[in-house]
């Protein structure tokens, strides 16, 4: 991890004063995993989404290694060069193989490096990737939240982040009411959404 920027500091402090309630949770993790470097582009990014879905870690693993081994570079256009049996032949299923291509079809038609990537809203980013066979609305808060680093999403489809927000309130919470809650961390709301995180796994 890199080491904590000022501005990063800033955040969690305007955070703490935002909801006191997070103030236990953020000085028990203050190393925010949202705040990290990658190296990968936008689809490989997508591509290790679509591959890890309804899959352990472990095997995930296995088989990103195998389609590494087959793909060599990462790209939209390498990926549709391969047919749907190679792609099932390091162990994706048919509809992965399918999804991939789906994929790698609406970044060469949609022009999606990452500098328009960075220009684009959350908005923008969240109605072009939806209209991708395959992503779903959970699989794009998470691009949006861990790839490009946008700070203000609340993922409240997410059962972890439902769960924490109980936790720390001390009640069952519906979407509506975590959405409700949750407009008192703005800015800041997908930090706030990784300590729902760490408080659902706290004991």
């Amino acid at each position: 991890m890199k080491r904590k920027t000022r501005e990063q500091d800033e955040i969690l402090e305007t955070l703490k004063k935002l909801d006191e309630k997070l103030i236990p949770l953020i000085d028990k993790h203050p190393d925010c995993s949202l705040f990290e470097d990658h190296t990968n582009t936008p689809f490989q990014a997508l591509t290790s989404s679509i591959i890890s879905q309804q899959l352990s870690v472990k095997a995930a693993d296995n088989i990103k290694k195998r389609f590494d081994q087959l793909v060599k570079q990462i790209e939209p256009q390498r990926v549709l060069e391969l047919s749907a049996n190679e792609l099932r032949e390091v162990g994706l299923s048919a509809r992965k193989a399918e999804y991939l291509h789906c994929l790698a079809k609406a970044f060469i038609d949609n022009d999606l490096t990452s500098e328009k990537l960075e220009s684009m809203s959350d908005s923008e980013i969240t109605e072009t990737l939806i209209a991708v066979k395959g992503i779903g609305e959970w699989s794009v808060h998470m691009f949006l939240m861990f790839y490009m680093k946008r700070l203000n999403v609340l993922p409240v489809k997410d059962l972890g982040i439902r769960k924490g927000m109980g936790k720390l309130l001390g009640k069952n919470m519906t979407e509506k009411q975590c959405l409700e809650y949750g407009e008192k961390w703005h800015p800041y709301k997908s930090v706030a959404s990784w300590y729902m995180w760490q408080l659902k796994d706290s004991k």
